[in-house]
C-alpha cells in the first residue's frame, strides 16, 4: 500500500486537516465529480474543476545519505533504519513543506506541497534527520519534468 502511494487511516489522511483530493481519492477513482451527495462535495468539485490541489499524500524512501533519483521504491525488509515519527516536519532548504505519515521499513508516506515537483524527488527532502524523496507512484497521471507546474496541469 505505502510504496503504492494509497493513503489509509488518520496517520496519512488526518481528520479535519485533510481532503479528499489531497489523499489522491480522485487518482484512484474514489471521488465522482457527476453526481452524488456528500458533505464538502462543492469544496471538493470546485478544487478539482481549478487544478487547485496544493498537497498530495505521496510515498517517500528514506535513507541516511544521499537519495539519488534511482532509488527503487521497494520494500527492504532487512532494513534497520528507524523512519521519523508520523506528523514530523519534512523540509526543503530550511522551508515546511509538508509532514510524515505511516512507514513500513526504509519506506512511508507524506503530504507534500506540489508546487515543485522536480524539487519532491531530488532527494533534497529532510525530516528528522532523514533524507528522503518522493516518489510519484505509476498509477498517478504523468508529471512533466523540469516545471513546476502542479501535478493536475500536467
Amino acid at each position: 500500500r505505502i510504496a503504492n502511494g494509497i493513503p489509509e487511516g488518520p496517520l496519512d489522511i488526518v481528520r479535519g486537516k485533510s481532503f479528499p483530493l489531497e489523499s489522491n481519492l480522485d487518482y484512484s477513482h474514489s471521488v465522482c465529480f457527476s453526481k452524488g451527495c456528500y458533505v464538502g462535495q462543492e469544496l471538493t468539485g470546485r478544487t478539482h474543476r481549478y487544478g487547485a490541489v496544493r498537497r498530495r499524500v505521496v510515498p517517500v524512501v528514506y535513507g541516511e545519505g544521499p537519495c539519488p533519483a534511482s532509488t527503487p521504491l521497494s520494500v527492504d525488509l532487512q532494513s534497520t533504519l528507524s523512519p521519523p515519527l508520523p506528523g514530523t516536519d519534512v523540509m526543503l532548504y530550511g522551508t515546511k513543506v509538508g509532514w510524515t505519515g505511516s512507514t513500513a521499513f526504509h519506506v512511508g508516506m507524506a503530504v507534500l506541497r506540489q508546487e515543485d515537483w522536480d524539487a519532491l524527488r531530488s532527494g533534497e527532502l529532510r525530516a528528522g534527520g532523514l533524507v528522503l524523496r518522493a516518489v510519484q507512484p505509476s498509477w498517478w497521471p504523468k508529471q512533466e519534468t523540469g516545471t513546476t507546474a502542479t501535478l493536475e496541469e500536467a
